[in-house]
C-alpha cells in the first residue's frame, strides 16, 4: 500500500491500494476533523481496494468533490467551522446528486438530530468509532446500489 501525500494549500491525503481490487470500482471521501480516526478507516479501506481521500474541513471536503467525483463521502457531523456536516451534505448533494452521503459521530445527541438536515444524498448515519469489517462490506453495498436513496433496514448493512 502506498500514501500519497498532495502539497500546497490543503491537507487533503490520497490513499491507493497497488495490488488489490474490489469486486466495484468506487472511491471514497472522508470527512473529519479527527486525523486518527479518518487515517484509519482510510487505511482499512484502501486494503479493501478503494481509492480513498480525506479532507479536515468544509473547504477541503468540497474542492476534493468537485476535483475527484467520489461515489461515497462520509462526513463527521461536528465539524468545526461555519458548515456542520448535515449542512455540508446538503451543499455536496447539490454539487453532485450521484453521491451517497453517511454522516458519522461519535456524539449520540448529534446523531439524533440528523432528521433535520434531511437531503436525498443520505444514506445512513452511523456512530463512531467505526468498526473496519462492516464499514467495508456497507461501502461495498453503496457502491453496488444503481438505485440512490436510504438504505432499507433489510438490506442487510445496518452497523
Amino acid at each position: 500500500m502506498e500514501r500519497f501525500e498532495m502539497t500546497g494549500t490543503t491537507s487533503l491525503t490520497l490513499y491507493k491500494a497497488a495490488d488489490v481490487m474490489p469486486l466495484m470500482l468506487c472511491d471514497v471521501l472522508i470527512v473529519d476533523n479527527d486525523d486518527s480516526g479518518s487515517g484509519a478507516m482510510a487505511e482499512d479501506l484502501t486494503a479493501a481496494g478503494y481509492t480513498v481521500r480525506t479532507a479536515d474541513n468544509c473547504f477541503e471536503a468540497i474542492g476534493a468533490v468537485q476535483r475527484f467525483q467520489p461515489r461515497i463521502v462520509f462526513i463527521e457531523i461536528n465539524l468545526p467551522g461555519w458548515l456542520d456536516g448535515c449542512r455540508l451534505s446538503r451543499k455536496i448533494a447539490l454539487l453532485d446528486s450521484e453521491i451517497s452521503i453517511i454522516l458519522m459521530s461519535a456524539d449520540f445527541e448529534a446523531l439524533q438530530r440528523t432528521h433535520e438536515y434531511q437531503a436525498p444524498a443520505i444514506v445512513a448515519a452511523i456512530a463512531k468509532p467505526l468498526p473496519a469489517g462492516p464499514i467495508k462490506r456497507f461501502v461495498e453495498h453503496v457502491c453496488r446500489e444503481k438505485r440512490r436513496g436510504p438504505l432499507d433496514a433489510g438490506s442487510g448493512c445496518a452497523l
